[in-house]
Order: C-alpha cells, then sequence, then structure tokens
C-alpha cells in the first residue's frame, strides 16, 4: 500500500506574501499575483497558502474551545467578570499591582512573568515567520474541480424538487444566512444558522453528539460509540440511533453532530477513538449505518464525521498546540478507499444528510478546503447528496473553500467567538464582485434545504430549540456571546428521555451490558450468585466481598464535576470533549453492588481509592472471599488536559495506578481476583493477566449513565457477555507497529504522520504478533459451534464475476437549475435603524463600495472526467450488488442461553498481480464464456471436497492452471499488442493484501435446551417462548457484495476483484466434523475415550466436564485447521530463512567504524548498526590510541558520535570493540587527523534566518572555502549562521552551544586564510572585537609551528589522554607536558579532499598563509605559543564550549579568544546511515585487539571510560 493517494505535484516556491492575510474579502491582485496563480496547477490545494488567493488563514487570537469558561459565559463577559472581581477588592487595581509587589519574591515573580510573555511572544512569534519562509512548497493533493451538483439520484429527487422551489425564491441575503454560522454562543445551540424567513425556512439548530444532546437537560447519556462497536448487535446499533433521533427532535435541534467514524483507531492511544465504534472499516460502517437510520427516521438530519483522517488530538488544529498550522494526515490512495472512507460510503448509501469535515490537513491540504477529498471522493465517486459543513473552527479560507466544496462553515466565526466570519458579509461580497460563482452558492443552499425535506422536517410542529446551552436557568440571555443584554425563555424543559414508545432507560442498559467483553474466565468462576459466592460454590456463612478502586464509586460532586467531563474522577462511564453530554444521573459499580447482592448474606469492605492498601487493609485483604477491583484509562478532546492527558492517552497503561492496585490486591485478597475495567480502547494487561488470583476480567468500556446496573446484569449472570472487543489488546504498544504511534512532538515545520492500511488486527496477523486478546474476541458463559458451511454463488450459473463492476451509470435525476441574474447592490446593505447585536454575524453588507469587480484567477473549472466508480450514492450501484451468500448454522452447545458473534473474514488470493502499464485489458464474451465453464467445473470439485469433509473453508473457487493459460491466450488475442496482466512475471506489481479481512458479521441468540427457567430471568415472555419454539440452533447468513470481493486499484482508479486465485472464507469456532466418543475410564491427569471401533485415545481429563465419570458419552468436535496449518508453515520457513540468513554465520560480525567529520579539535565517527547473529550484547566501546575512551550508551540504537576537546593537527587512532556472548569483535583501526587551522574544510554551516541575498552570498563562500552547507543541525554542525536569533533552528543550536555567528564570520575565515575567532562575530558582539581578534590570529599565525620539533611520539603521549581526570597522558598544569600539548595545536600534515574552486587567489592565500605559518613560527619561543594556547580556551569557554585540557595555565593579559573550531558542548546524539567522506583523511589498517584493550573489555563497562553520547577529551 505504498502507491500515493493522489498525483504529487512538484514542490513550487513561494513569495513571501499573497496579499491582504487578514480579510478574506479582499481580492485585489497585482500582475505578479496573478502571474504566479495562472501557472499554478491548483492554488487551493497549497501548503503554505492554505487555499490560494485568500492567503493563510488570519492568526487566531485564542483557543477555539476555552474549558474553563463559566457555562453560558462568553470570553468578553469572562474579561467584565474579572474585571469586577478587581473592582470589588479593597483597593483599586493598581493598588492591588503595587502591594503585590512590596515582596522581593513577589517582584521577582512579576518579572520573571513578563519575561516568560515576552520568550512565549518570540517564540510563537518565530515559529509563525520559519512556518512562513520554509513551508515553500504545495500539498499532495490533486486538483478537483468544479463540485459536483446534488439533486443526481432518484432517492432524493423529490426532496431536491421541493428544495429547488424553495431555493429559487429565496434573496442572495437569505442564501448566506443558510450557510453561514451565527457566532459563536450568538444562539441557543452549538451551531446556529439564521432563517430565510422570506421562504419561511427557519434557523438551524445543529448540536453535539454522538453520546446524546451535549449541554443539555432532560435527556439521555447514553454508551459511547466504542461500547456500542463492542456489542456487535446491528439491532441495538439501530435502536440506540433511534433513541438519539426521538430526544433530538423533541429537544427541537435539527441536526446531530454525530455518529463519529474517524477516528477509525488507527493510533490506540487516539484521544477520541471512543467516540467511533472500533478499529475496523466494516464494523464502523454498519455501525455508523444503523445508527443514521435510527437517527433520520425520526426526523433529524445526521452528521458521519469527522472525514478524513483525525487520528490523533496532537495539533489537529492551527494554535491550539502552539503551532501556527495543523498536523497533515498523509495516506495513500488504496488506505484511504479501504480503510478511512469505507465506513463514509455505508453512511451516504443509507442516505446520510451531512457530513463533517476534520480539522487537519490531508496529504498537506486542509480537510475543509480539499477538492479532491469533498469533491472528488465525496462528491462525485460516493455520490454524496447532502451538505458538506465545517468542524467547528476548521474553515481556513473564503471562496477557496467553497469551491473545493465545503457548503457550511460552522459556527459561523472562524476563530470562536471574536465576530468575525470568512464567509457572511464576505460570501455575499464574493458573490456580487465575481469571486464566487452564483451556481455555486446556489449548490451550497440546496444541498441544505434538500437534506431538511430529506427528513421530513418541514413537518415539523414546532420549529426551534426549546434548550439553552450556556445556562441551566428558564430565563437567559438570547446572545449569551455578546454583550447584548437581551433576555428570554431559554429553557423550557423538555422532558426528552421520555419520549417514545419504549424505554431509553431499558436501552442504554442492554446496550452497556452487551458491551461488555469477558476477557477471562478461569474455571467458570463467573458468574456470581446473588449470595456472593460464585454459584459452583455453596453458600454456607456471609461471603465478604471487597470492593476496590476508585473507578467502583462516583466522584465527590457528582458525576458532572468537570467541563465536559475532562477529567478522570470517580468511575468512568465517558470520554471526555464535544462527544461527552451532562448525565442525569450515574449509577455507579459500588451502588448496583450494593443493591444487588442480598444483605443478608454479603458483607461488603469498601476501599474507593486507588491507594495501595495499608498493613491493616492488607489485612482486611486476606479475610474476604471475593475482591472486586476497578480500573480505568481516560482520554478525550485535545482542547482539554487531564492529569497529564492532553487528549490523545500517553501509553495504553491503566491511568491513576490502577495496574499496581490490580497486583497488590491479586497478592493480598483472601480469595480470586475480578477485575473490572472501564476504558476508552485497549489497556495493556500484562503486568497482572497472568496472576493465578486473578480468576476473570472485564472490559465495560464506557457504560453511560446505566453503568453499575448494566455491569452487574453481567457479573450476575442476568445477561450472558456477548461482547466482542472491537480492537486487538496487545501485550506492549510496540506490538501495534510503528506507524501506530501519536505524533506528540513536531517532527517538521507542519507536523506529519503516516496513515496507512495495516492497522490493529491486520498489522498483527501480517506480522504473526500474537496479541494478548485478538480483535472480535470475548468469552461466554455458555459454549456455541458453527455447522453446515455453505458458500452459494449468486452469479449466473456460477461463473466468476467480471474483475471491474459495470459501467458507471447516468444520473437518476438531473440537478436544479437557477439563473444567475444578481441582486442590486443597495438591497445588500443593512436595512434602515437596524439594530446590530454585537459579533452576530449578518450577510449584509456595510457599503455597496466594498463591491470591486474584476476578473477572478479561478483554478481549471474545466469538468473532470468522473469517477469510474461513481455513478450512486455509496458508489456505483454495480458495487452493492451481492455475488456470494456465506450461511452457517450456530449451535449453543453449553447449559445457558446466550448470545454470539459470528464474524466472517475473508481471504484475498495469494498472487494478485497488475501489470504497471495499461491494466485494462479485458477478454472478449466468447472467451470469457470458456473462462467461466472451467471456473464453474473448478467450483463444482471444491464443493465435492467440502462434501466429503476435507476442506475446512469455503472456497470461491480457482481457475486450473491450463485454463487459465487458455484464457490468457483469449485475452492476448483479443487485445492484440496489450500487456498479459494475468501474466505472472517481474515485470507485474504483487498486490498485498493482509492475511484477513472482515467483511461481515450477526449476532445470534440461541437458547440452549439444558438450561434452566432460572437462567432466563432476564428475558421477556416472548423469549422465553422463542427459546422453546426454536430451540439450540440459528441459522446465519452473509451476502457479500462486490464491494466485499474487490480490492481499490490505483492505476484502474475502481474497485476490482482479483481475476484469479481463490479467496478463503474464515468463520471462528467453526468446527466441521463431530464425533461421539464413550469415556472408559478418567484419573486424575488423563481419561481414556473408547471409539465406535474400540480405539482408545487418551485424552486430557483437565478438558473434560467436571461432572464425566466412566461410561460417560461426550461429543468432541473436530476439525483440522487448514489456516493455522498454512500460517504455521510460513511462519516456520519464515523462522528458518531468518535463522540461516541472520544466525548462519559462527559469530557476530565485527563493527565497521568510518569518519563522518573532522575539525581543528573534533572528529565525528559513525557505524553500522551492529550485528550480533545469535548472541547476547554486553557492551559496545569506543577505543582512542589503544585506551578505552568510553561505552556506547544504547549500542543498539546508536550509529555515530562526537569526540570533542582533541589537538589540533594530531593523528588519533580509533576503533570499536563488540563484547559478546560469543567473544569480543573489534573494528578495524581507524586513523584520524585533526585539521590544522589553515584547513577550512572541516567546517559544517547550518544557516538561520537571514535575507535571501545574504543567504546565496554565504553559500557562495562556503562552496569557495571548501566547508559544507546543511540545512538542518546535526551533530557534526559546527557554526550556526544567521542575522537575527529567532527560530526552533536557533533555539535548538543556543541549546547545543553552538557558536551563533553572522555572515563576516565565514567572511573573516575566507579573508585570513584561516579559522578566525568568532568572539567578535556573535550576534550581539562589539565589531571592534573583530580586531583584536584579528591581532590574536596574526600573534597565533607567528607561532604556528612548533609541532614538527616536537618528536612523534612524543606528541602521541601527549595526547594519550583519558576521559576521566587525570589518568596516563593527561598533561599537567605547567611543565613540559603542558608544553608539549600547546605545542601540538596548529599543524596538519594530511587533510581530506577540498572542492575544486575557480577563487586561485584564494587557493594561493592558504598555501602562502601556511607557508608564512610554518616559517614564522619556528623562531617563535615555547612559552608564547602557549599564552596563545591558552587564550584560545579561554575563548572557547566563553562560547560554552569545551576548553583545552591545559586548562590550569593561567590567562595570559585577560585575552580571550577562540580558534573557532565549533566545539558543541553537549548534545544529543544522532542516528545517521549518511556517510560525509571529505571530513577528514583517513586510513585503516586490520588489527587485533591489543592484549590490554582485551583484558580491559574482559572486566566490563566499569572502571576506565565512561558512557556518553559525545565524548569529550
Amino acid at each position: 500500500m505504498a502507491l500515493p493517494v493522489y498525483d504529487m505535484l512538484e514542490k513550487r516556491q513561494r513569495r513571501g506574501s499573497m496579499g491582504d492575510l487578514e480579510d478574506p474579502s479582499n481580492f485585489t491582485w497585482d500582475e505578479d499575483d496573478e502571474e504566479e496563480y495562472l501557472t499554478e496547477n491548483d492554488p487551493l490545494q497549497r501548503r503554505r497558502h492554505v487555499s490560494g488567493p485568500l492567503g493563510p488563514p488570519p492568526r487566531r487570537r485564542q483557543q477555539a474551545r476555552r474549558p474553563f469558561l463559566r457555562r453560558g459565559e462568553s470570553l468578553q463577559d469572562h474579561a467584565l467578570r474579572k474585571l469586577d472581581a478587581i473592582k470589588k477588592s479593597k483597593a483599586p487595581p493598581v493598588v492591588v499591582m503595587k502591594k503585590a509587589l512590596k515582596t522581593p519574591g513577589r517582584q521577582f515573580l512579576f518579572i520573571a512573568l513578563i519575561v516568560v510573555g515576552i520568550g512565549c511572544t518570540i517564540v510563537f512569534g518565530g515559529g509563525y515567520y520559519v512556518y512562513v519562509k520554509t513551508s515553500t512548497y504545495d500539498g499532495y493533493s490533486e486538483p478537483w474541480y468544479p463540485t459536483p451538483k446534488g439533486g443526481s439520484t432518484k432517492t432524493w429527487a423529490a426532496s431536491y424538487a421541493k428544495a429547488a422551489d424553495m431555493v429559487g425564491r429565496m434573496t442572495l441575503l437569505e442564501k448566506v444566512n443558510v450557510t453561514t454560522g451565527v457566532g459563536w454562543m450568538m444562539g441557543q445551540c452549538l451551531g446556529n444558522t439564521a432563517p430565510a424567513s422570506l421562504v419561511g425556512f427557519p434557523a438551524l439548530c445543529l448540536q453535539d453528539g454522538p453520546l446524546g444532546i451535549r449541554k443539555a437537560d432532560h435527556i439521555t447519556a447514553t454508551p459511547a460509540g466504542i461500547s456500542v462497536g463492542a456489542t456487535w448487535n446491528k439491532d441495538l446499533m439501530y435502536k440506540r440511533g433511534k433513541l438519539l433521533g426521538v430526544e433530538y427532535k423533541a429537544k427541537g435541534a435539527n441536526v446531530m453532530l454525530g455518529p463519529a467514524v474517524g477516528a477509525i483507531g488507527r493510533f490506540p492511544a487516539g484521544g477520541r477513538n471512543w467516540e467511533g465504534f472500533g478499529s475496523d472499516p466494516v464494523l464502523q460502517g454498519w455501525a455508523g449505518a444503523q445508527t443514521i437510520r435510527g437517527i433520520q427516521g425520526q426526523g433529524v438530519i445526521a452528521t458521519i464525521k469527522h472525514f478524513v483522517g483525525n487520528e490523533q488530538e496532537h495539533f489537529r488544529q492551527p494554535y491550539e498546540w502552539g503551532l501556527p498550522v495543523a498536523i497533515s494526515a498523509n495516506m495513500d490512495d488504496r488506505s484511504l478507499h479501504e480503510i478511512y472512507a469505507w465506513p463514509f460510503a455505508d453512511a451516504i448509501k443509507v442516505g446520510v444528510g451531512s457530513v463533517m469535515c476534520s480539522y487537519e490537513q490531508v496529504n498537506n491540504s486542509y480537510a475543509c478546503q480539499n477538492s479532491k477529498l469533498l469533491n472528488g471522493i465525496l462528491k462525485d465517486e460516493m455520490g454524496f447528496q447532502g451538505f458538506v459543513q465545517s468542524d467547528w473552527g476548521a474553515h481556513h479560507a473564503g471562496v477557496g473553500a467553497a469551491l473545493a466544496g465545503l457548503d457550511v462553515t460552522m459556527p459561523g466565526d472562524n476563530l470562536m467567538g471574536d465576530g468575525k466570519s470568512l464567509w457572511g458579509p464576505q460570501l455575499t461580497l464574493a458573490v456580487m464582485n465575481g469571486s464566487l460563482p452564483v451556481d455555486r452558492l446556489d449548490d451550497m443552499v440546496t444541498r441544505v434545504v434538500a437534506a431538511w425535506y430529506q427528513t421530513g422536517q418541514d413537518k415539523w410542529e414546532e420549529q426551534g430549540p426549546n434548550f439553552s446551552s450556556w445556562t441551566d436557568e428558564e430565563m437567559g440571555l438570547i446572545y449569551a456571546g455578546s454583550d447584548d443584554k437581551t433576555m428570554g425563555v431559554v429553557n423550557k424543559f423538555v422532558d426528552a428521555a421520555n419520549f417514545g414508545d419504549f424505554s431509553h432507560r431499558a436501552i442504554v442498559r442492554r446496550v452497556a451490558a452487551e458491551a461488555v467483553v469477558l476477557l477471562k474466565n478461569e474455571e467458570s468462576f463467573l458468574p456470581l450468585s446473588r449470595h456472593g459466592w460464585s454459584q459452583s460454590k455453596p453458600a454456607d456463612r456471609k461471603c465478604k466481598v471487597a470492593v476496590i478502586g476508585e473507578d467502583a464509586v462516583l466522584p465527590d460532586g457528582g458525576p458532572n464535576v468537570c467541563e465536559d467531563r475532562g477529567c478522570n474522577k470517580g468511575t468512568l462511564a465517558s470520554g471526555w470533549g464535544s462527544g461527552a453530554v451532562e448525565f442525569p444521573y450515574l449509577v455507579s459499580p459500588l451502588e448496583a453492588i450494593e443493591s444487588s447482592f442480598y444483605e443478608k448474606d454479603v458483607e461488603l469492605m469498601i476501599h474507593p481509592t486507588n491507594d495501595l492498601p495499608s498493613k491493616k487493609n492488607k489485612q482486611l485483604l486476606a479475610q474476604q472471599d471475593i475482591c472486586l477491583v476497578f480500573a480505568n484509562a481516560d482520554a478525550g478532546e485535545g482542547f482539554i488536559a487531564s492529569d497529564g492527558v492532553r487528549g490523545d492517552r500517553n501509553d495504553l497503561d491503566l491511568q491513576k495506578g490502577g495496574a499496581a492496585l490490580v497486583q497488590d490486591v491479586a497478592a493480598n485478597c483472601g480469595g480470586p481476583v475480578v477485575v473490572v475495567i472501564h476504558a476508552v480502547g485497549p489497556v495493556i494487561l500484562e503486568s497482572f493477566i497472568e496472576h493465578p488470583n486473578v480468576v476473570a476480567v472485564l472490559h465495560a468500556h464506557l457504560p453511560g449513565q446505566e453503568s453499575g446496573r448494566a455491569l452487574m446484569d453481567v457479573l450476575l449472570g442476568d445477561v450472558n457477555p456477548s461482547g466482542k472487543l472491537p480492537y486487538t489488546i496487545g501485550k506492549s504498544m510496540a506490538d501495534y507497529g510503528p506507524n501506530s504511534k501519536i505524533v506528540y512532538y513536531p517532527n517538521d515545520v507542519i507536523p506529519q504522520q503516516t496513515l496507512d492500511g495495516m492497522i490493529d488486527y491486520r498489522w498483527f496477523d501480517s506480522q504473526s504478533i500474537e496479541p494478548r486478546y485478538p480483535f472480535g474476541y470475548g468469552l461466554s458463559y455458555t459454549t456455541f459451534a458453527l455447522e453446515d458451511l455453505k458458500i452459494i454463488s449468486n452469479t449466473p450459473s456460477g461463473h466468476r464475476p467480471s474483475t471491474l463492476p459495470a459501467k458507471r451509470p447516468s444520473n437518476e435525476a438531473e440537478p436544479p437549475k437557477y439563473n444567475s441574474i444578481l441582486p442590486r447592490p443597495q438591497e445588500l446593505l443593512f436595512p434602515s435603524g437596524w439594530k446590530k447585536i454585537h459579533k452576530y454575524i449578518y450577510p449584509y453588507l456595510e457599503s455597496v463600495d466594498d463591491i470591486k469587480t474584476g476578473d477572478y484567477p479561478y483554478p481549471d473549472m474545466t469538468p473532470r472526467t468522473l469517477s469510474a466508480a461513481g455513478g450512486g450514492e455509496g458508489g456505483n450501484p454495480a458495487l452493492w450488488e451481492v455475488l456470494v451468500t456465506v450461511e452457517a448454522t450456530v449451535v449453543n452447545t453449553g447449559d445457558r442461553d446466550g448470545q454470539t458473534v459470528v464474524q466472517l473474514y475473508l481471504e484475498f488470493p495469494e498472487d494478485v498481480r497488475e501489470d504497471t502499464g495499461d491494466a485494462s485489458v479485458v477478454a472478449p464474451p466468447q472467451e470469457r464464456e470458456k473462462y467461466n465453464n472451467g471456473f464453474e467445473l473448478e467450483r463444482d470439485r471444491h464443493e465435492k471436497e467440502r462434501r466429503d469433509g476435507d476442506m475446512r473453508e469455503g472456497s470461491l473457487s480457482e481457475l486450473s492452471a491450463v485454463d487459465a493459460e487458455i484464457f490468457r491466450a483469449a485475452v492476448a488475442a483479443a487485445n492484440p499488442g496489450a500487456p498479459d496482466t494475468l501474466a505472472r512475471n517481474d515485470n507485474n506489481e504483487k498486490i498485498l493484501f493482509p492475511p484477513r479481512q472482515l467483511r461481515a458479521f450477526e449476532k445470534v441468540h440461541t437458547y440452549s435446551s439444558a438450561a434452566s427457567p432460572k437462567s432466563r430471568r432476564a428475558f421477556n415472555q416472548v423469549e422465553r417462548d422463542a427459546a422453546v419454539v426454536l430451540g439450540d440452533r440459528q441459522t446465519v447468513k452473509f451476502e457479500l457484495t462486490r464491494r466485499d470481493l474487490s480490492y481499490w486499484s490505483v492505476r484502474q482508479q475502481n474497485w476490482m476483484i482479483p481475476p484469479l486465485g481463490s479467496f478463503g472464507v474464515q468463520l471462528p469456532s467453526q468446527h466441521d466434523m463431530l464425533v461421539s466418543l464413550t469415556v472408559g475410564k478418567v484419573d486424575a491427569g488423563v481419561a481414556v475415550l473408547l471409539t465406535d471401533d474400540k480405539r482408545l485415545i487418551e485424552f486430557p481429563s483437565i478438558l473434560l466436564p467436571p461432572d464425566i465419570t466412566s461410561g460417560s458419552i461426550v461429543d468432541v468436535n473436530v476439525a483440522r485447521n487448514f489456516t493455522a496449518e498454512e500460517r504455521a508453515t510460513k511462519a516456520f520457513t519464515s523462522l528458518q530463512s531468518q535463522l540461516l540468513s541472520e544466525f548462519g554465520s559462527s559469530s557476530p560480525s565485527p563493527p565497521v567504524l568510518r569518519c563522518r567529520n573532522a575539525t581543528q579539535t573534533s572528529v565525528v565517527l559513525e557505524w553500522d548498526s551492529i550485528v550480533l547473529a545469535s548472541s547476547k550484547l554486553r557492551s559496545l566501546s569506543l577505543y582512542r590510541n589503544g585506551n578505552k575512551a568510553g561505552a556506547i550508551p544504547r549500542p543498539l540504537e546508536m550509529t555515530s558520535t562526537k569526540i570533542s576537546g582533541l589537538a589540533v593537527d594530531t593523528e588519533y587512532t580509533f576503533n570499536l570493540v563488540l563484547k559478546t556472548s560469543a567473544g569480543m569483535f573489534s573494528s578495524e583501526r581507524l586513523v584520524v587527523k585533526t585539521h590544522k587551522m589553515t584547513n577550512l574544510t572541516g567546517i559544517t554551516i547550518t544557516p538561520g534566518h537571514m535575507d535571501s541575498a545574504d543567504r546565496a552570498e554565504l553559500e557562495t563562500t562556503v562552496s569557495r572555502i571548501g566547508a559544507k552547507f546543511i540545512e538542518q543541525i546535526r551533530i557534526d554542525t559546527t557554526h550556526f549562521v544567521c542575522t537575527e536569533g529567532r527560530g526552533p533552528a536557533w533555539e535548538r543550536a543556543r541549546d547545543m552551544n553552538i557558536p551563533i555567528v553572522t555572515p563576516d564570520w565565514v567572511k573573516a575565515c575566507e579573508r585570513e586564510g584561516r579559522l578566525a575567532g568568532v568572539r567578535g562575530y556573535y550576534l550581539d558582539a562589539d565589531p571592534k572585537l573583530r580586531q583584536s581578534s584579528s591581532l590574536t590570529t596574526n600573534q597565533t599565525n607567528q607561532n604556528l609551528n612548533p609541532a614538527s620539533a616536537v618528536p612523534e611520539r612524543a606528541r602521541q603521549d601527549s595526547m594519550a589522554i583519558s576521559p576521566m581526570t587525570g589518568g596516563p597522558g593527561q598533561p599537567p598544569s605547567g611543565g613540559s607536558g603542558g608544553a608539549a600539548r600547546s605545542m601540538a595545536v596548529p599543524s596538519t600534515q594530511i587533510t581530506p579532499p577540498t572542492p575544486e574552486t575557480s577563487n586561485e587567489e584564494f587557493r594561493s592565500r592558504i598555501a602562502s598563509g601556511q607557508q608564512r605559518s610554518e616559517q614564522e613560527g619556528a623562531a617563535a619561543k615555547p612559552e608564547t605559543v602557549l599564552e596563545q594556547s591558552e587564550a584560545e580556551a579561554a575563548e572557547r569557554e566563553s562560547a560554552d564550549a569545551p576548553s583545552a585540557p591545559s586548562a590550569s595555565v593561567p590567562k595570559t593579559n585577560g585575552a580571550e579568544q577562540e580558534d573557532g573550531s565549533g566545539d558543541l558542548g553537549s548534545r544529543t546524539e544522532e542516528t545517521t546511515t549518511s556517510v560525509m567522506p571529505g571530513g577528514a583523511s583517513l586510513t585503516a589498517q586490520h588489527s587485533d585487539i591489543t592484549e590490554e584493550s582485551a583484558k580491559d573489555g574482559e572486566d566490563g563497562d566499569e572502571g576506565e571510560g565512561q558512557d556518553f553520547d559525545e565524548v569529550k577529551l
């Protein structure tokens, strides 16, 4: 799945300005703007200029949603309230400030706050500047214009006809009203539009879900989406949707902002995964579609969200996380269709009225203005007929977003409370000045009105909401977000929870109960009895039951103690954020436990905290018969942070010490331990899941208001657990794969994340990773078996269906057409005497002078070729044709009635290929008949094998090899010259599939003939009667459509059934053959079973029921698991190949050490990743000149390091020593020589902020002197060059102690022909220091020699420096050792090759400088050299760089000077695979480890040497 989702646009440079960035209605362009615009492929999809001519979004001055405002309080009211509080204090504000600053501590705090404020301003301002300056390339999203018009399907034809009549009579101002929200908190709902009063279209109320009506009274808090997904019950999905629809209508809300099918759970720690239904597109699709049917069946418009890729909360929208842009979710075309967009197609197929686009960017283009997504995928390919609305604050452009397919902006003001809109009056202006085509606005409005008619809202008896989102009082502000004080009745307290002909509480209780997944139940310990004991134990005394954990009780202050449930306190029944609701009540587990157990039989011990029990409590635990432990894990939307969790979870662990609590209770409880978990998704259970005292584990998810009662229904057996995991529970976070991690920190100026198709169980299966509990797993109190698998082809005569679907049909209806006559400008002005409400968004213009007509530089509006996969709601109607029917019989083999979920998985053919060229080859009809006949014969053969019991899996047939060759020949004859798309050759690309993919599921209720009437107490009379009639067998039928059997072909841009190969059908727990055996003898370990032919079979007695005795007859289900055998064979073959390739050698490979770069005083070394073969790692150490310098701290991760503080022009020998369980292995010795002062090739410059002219000149200078120029700071960066200190790169350079200099320093190096001191070239340095620096440099040049006067042996001895203090080879302060060290500073003989340059003068200057330094240095006095060396060391210290070792020699005349070598100080290690051979001249010779080194290595890592990322010598 590595093909790009769309054709990539090449990266293009951007100019620094695009007109007025703050006012999106300003369409004034100069000639350069227009020329740039017209030469680009799609300016509306740019990465930096988010929507073409409108420029980047206005700077947001506040976060979109403030969690700390009082209910009903706007930001302005909040500020006024704070001001009133100051005024009411004893002293005026100024006096209060003076009083506060009297003490020194408070003065310091005040100053610190000012400094922090200034720092934040610099950081955020610099970040935006860097973003503007560095975001120089476009996104990768293909342009798709113009927007397809709605009204093309017959199912919506009547509604569009009514809408066309109404819209045709609307004024331009009314059309704008319908498409623009009136502003944040400017109506009673979270989202409000203004009415079109002249034609009778009401203002619409849009209110958050998906758990219920947010910020409303007298409603039901239903279980979360993840709980609904865990039920796998399509009927309950519909009933919950119906409940929501009834309550929304009762409250007067027109549009429900739910259900959510994105996030789909690509990241298991994603903050909003709990709003959706699970980590599989088919499960999400069914649950979303059933919910929509329930909602819209009650006359409420449902909104499927978030389209698409909203998989994490970090960086989801600009400024919420400190960055000026949102993260980009990058997905390939196939993953988009098969995973992320799949459930949206299901929703459109059932007629959803609205789609909400998401916050983040998709392939570097904001989702709410991504024309490919909205126009190409949603409205063309999927045939969406409703309207697209933005998420709150996700609208970033005016005309650009409208042209890209956005229909409604919410809440209207893009900054959530500032009263300024990108649409509203700007949309009116855009239509009048010709920027926005009138027919686009007409389509936007028509889509909204058609959805209103489609759900029958024109027949509502009352229009408008009867509740307020901003106050609980009956009377409240009409415009709560404004300073207008108009009051009115805003809450009528309609009891929506009691509307309808059904019990709302009963539905949510049943959903919550069926969502409980029984993960572990050792020895059938559950269910419990109301007497407390497990049902298998008699009660001869009071049962002592301990209830432990904060999650068992309500929090102090009640279930709504935190706004939007934005904290993890007490029992967890909902995640936090806009998807949460106000609990009308919440039944805690403890409350239900107290009311469920018989008081006369059960004694409760309650410990309602997660604190580890004290010694006394441990003694009490030891006396308990049963311990119920409760723990949880919470998450939510990114605008709220709680307990260090900012939306997305930080890990998959139980929170607030839950795992430690379970371990402690399991270790001390006197009886079995039952663990109950409430969590937003998967949690890691490894710390306690195998503890022998933990006998049962239940995952109850997020159960809503009936939490405790639903849990006790399961614990007591009133409801047989039937929940199945809607995700996989791994053994560690790493099990989910490298692409499953949240991007917690920016990884680019615009953060990037990859969304591929190998999510959840697809990844586990493909990597053969054994999870703790697999997707779809869940236990029951009874047992089931599957029998009589049947696979029936629905194609004519059983023929194999065509590879591609039928041709896209023509539109079933014609979209409405309107005239494009514009009104007179005067009609668009505010009416005379109109009272304006502050911050209310009106469609009116202030002045007709604002209308400036002209040519608008549209993108290419040539109609695109319509998608072959489109043609109807949900896609091409042929995709929904049923091609195969699968039937099976479910048998209840246990002693309890219960439900189970039959899950059907498809295995796609293994060898599916597509030609890399033309893949549109088709067979002639007559030859296809031969092909189908061969297919039919093969199918008949498989049918016979299945009847004979030789096959476990049903096969959708396979073409024989002979027939395949005949078919290929026919294809070649019918398509002369065309490539053979079916041939298996190296030119064809193999299409990869996950090992299995869920394609259907069904929950069935079966009755046990052995069940007692008492066990059916939870069923009504109808169900009890049905148990007698239906018995223990139920037939389940699955219908597989063309879409189910297809994959998305990127080349064909269509759904495609593999032309050859067989499909496998998996039905978990399937058994094909039933054998009856007689028990001959049973002992403690082995039972002897007798077959009919008197054969003896030894069988583990532990696997038999406990009441089996000699003479009993047992039924044993036997089935050959072909799939498991095949996987085992593949796994063994793969392991064998891996052993041969990785562990075939007798010993690990020696490390390979290289030099990446060298300077005057430092060396950067790198090496290949170590290969251990079958051995175990002990240590990896670096040796210098035969002595151990230190141990590599993370040898399996690190591949490079830097050694600083070396002598100038000195040769060093390095080698790596790898110590393993198989012995010790050394790299070849690497000889590296540091550079002279006149050798500038080691300089590595990273540029910061500077003008383009300065940058170009800098690059030229760097090239001339032979230095290196790298864009990002790395471990080998020696200098950071800029003209202004701003931006993250500058901050990183400062933190890493990299010398930050101006471009003049590079010129000075070129001018002087040697490494210039940096003191005078710092950003804030006095230029006068450059003269003293030059003088010192000249003095140093006069004394540069004298290393040649020292014998080579002495120089090597002088540099044999241990990284520890003291030690052999470290020069003492003063004396001959110091002289030797100083004389070794400035000389070199071997340098790396430098780039060729045409500047002969520069070359000659270097040559003359070298000769002069050698001649003049010969007469220098040794003590003078020592002084200059110390001066250089002193200046290095002043630059926060490590000094030379002779640091104890006093500074001469206070002079401070730096050799400019750019030692970085302590730096983070960088892993890299790039090799820069120009860093230093080096020679390598193979040599075994010296005896001394080997002995040192055997002693381990203690003693000599140190752990390091960067070695300081």
